[in-house]
């Protein structure tokens, strides 16, 4: 049997644990915890942060599979973590009131707890090698690059009403921000005015921008769910005839995003020496899949003999990008 996998994206919890909080029906023992603290100054004040995460989950967020490309958003809005950023959100909310900030500061605010992250690089862009991190992830890491920040950043500003998007230029990225009472560096995205905020490098306040991005290039990604499509595909012959033989190919996919993927649809096939031409293929019935929901699709094809080939898996819908994976090239004899 021959195995490929694709793989994008897991959503997970785990146990937040700040300031006597306990968000686990059963607190774990002192021995499971892993403490955390946060340090960083605003306006001259020090504000802590510490919390204990579970070892197990920490330990599982570590090990997981985590997707690359522009799947910023997929971090930023998964609901198993609502939770936590909601009591983390709160605690910032009370601290914004207790100084009386401004719209303005209130986002600065945030800004300078991201900043602060050891270990989050204050300099140029993502790392290719690299991957985002969830929220969680990254402050009990306290490493990271501008990815990581801007979406730890994002989650907390949506959970304290404001209206955000990731602004990426030339590979850092940032966010923009809808605020009435700000000015500076400003982007437009269908009709809707956002203001930059550099969310690693530290002293930068809302409006903003390093020198360095100023007037260049960039690319704007929405802040809402989307679906996250992971499969892996394994094939098997079933049987040789005179002149052809059958294969069964059997295809999982797997929905690993924040948001229902709409008429997910399964192409199997078998591919000809002229581009683009095929022996075989087989589509399967469209279906929608809601997250973390799993599909198995199993399609039998005949493919001639004594011909070079290879196996075409593509799966596709509605409202995420479609992809495809092959298998190495087979001589059927």
């Amino acid at each position: 049997m021959s195995k490929f996998r694709l793989s994008i994206f897991i959503p997970l919890a785990f146990f937040l644990f700040f300031a006597g909080w306990a968000f686990a029906e059963e607190g774990p023992t002192a021995q499971s915890l892993q403490p955390v603290h946060l340090q960083w100054s605003f306006k001259g004040e020090t504000f802590n942060f510490k919390s204990q995460f579970a070892k197990e989950d920490c330990e599982y967020y570590r090990n997981r599979p985590h997707p690359q490309g522009d799947t910023y958003t997929v971090y930023a809005t998964d609901q198993v973590d609502d939770p936590y950023i909601t009591k983390l959100a709160n605690q910032f909310q009370q601290w914004m009131n207790q100084m009386d900030l401004n719209q303005v500061d209130r986002v600065n605010f945030v800004a300078a707890f991201t900043q602060s992250l050891t270990g989050v690089a204050s300099d140029t862009v993502a790392n290719a090698d690299n991957y985002p991190q969830y929220p969680l992830e990254t402050m009990i890491e306290q490493k990271g690059d501008c990815e990581d920040a801007a979406i730890l950043a994002a989650a907390l500003l949506k959970e304290l009403d404001y209206e955000v998007v990731f602004i990426r230029i030339e590979g850092h990225l940032g966010l923009g921000v809808v605020c009435e009472e700000g000015e500076g560096s400003i982007y437009y995205e269908n009709g809707i005015e956002y203001i930059y905020l550099e969310t690693t490098a530290q002293g930068w306040e809302l409006g903003q921008i390093p020198p360095q991005y100023f007037s260049s290039e960039y690319e704007i990604f929405s802040l809402a769910p989307q679906p996250a499509i992971a499969f892996e595909f394994t094939y098997n012959e079933i049987r040789a005839l005179d002149t052809q033989k059958e294969y069964e190919i059997i295809v999982t996919v797997r929905n690993q995003g924040s948001a229902k993927a709409e008429n997910v649809k399964v192409i199997c096939s078998f591919t000809a020496e002229e581009e683009g031409q095929v022996y075989a293929e087989v589509f399967s019935e469209p279906v929608s899949l809601t997250p973390e929901e799993t599909l198995t699709s199993r399609a039998k094809l005949f493919v001639p003999k004594n011909v070079e080939t290879q196996i075409l898996v593509a799966v596709n819908g509605d409202n995420f990008a479609a992809e495809k994976m092959t298998s190495d090239k087979m001589t059927i004899e």
